[in-house]
């Protein structure tokens, strides 16, 4: 935090943000970071409906959905409500993880992945972290591009917004 500070950085990204006191540690270093935290756990999902309403002008929330998947528990539907909810308290919010990772393997995107962008734009993400296995591939990067810009394109035709 000190390093970033001196180069005049204050863009921050929290893994595992679970509670107030994880951010309020992060501002007394830099009172004027601005902050990303990524939910992560149950507790990050407290963390939202409790503690986040109070920070949304310098926090912005991501949904990480591989560890939060993975800290669900036994019921793993209930992914689902926590992805709608971190969206409902942040509409800027990120999500990340499993964002077309069928292109780290392949030159044609899986229909699951499709449909997971097309799932995600519905609840209202418009910012999508990609994976490190596609951003350390230049050819894995430039697939998840077009895609997404033919998904965007699609999105314009469908919604009347092309000519």
């Amino acid at each position: 935090v000190e390093a970033a500070i001196a180069l005049g950085l204050h863009n921050f990204m929290l893994s595992f943000t679970e509670g107030a006191p994880d951010i309020g540690e992060l501002i007394k270093l830099d009172p004027q970071a601005q902050i990303v935290a990524k939910i992560e756990s149950k507790r990050g999902l407290d963390f939202v409906t409790s503690d986040y309403a109070a920070m949304r002008e310098y926090v912005r929330l991501m949904a990480a959905r591989d560890d939060l998947y993975i800290n669900m528990g036994v019921n793993k539907a209930a992914i689902l409500d926590a992805t709608e909810l971190i969206i409902r308290e942040d509409p800027t919010a990120i999500a990340a993880s499993r964002i077309l990772t069928s292109l780290e393997d392949s030159e044609t995107v899986a229909m699951g992945d499709i449909s997971d962008l097309r799932f995600l734009s519905i609840l209202g993400f418009h910012s999508f972290m990609l994976s490190d296995g596609l951003c350390f591939s230049q050819q894995g990067f430039s697939r998840a591009m077009n895609t997404y810009r033919n998904y965007e394109e699609y999105l314009a035709r469908k919604n009347g917004n092309v000519t």
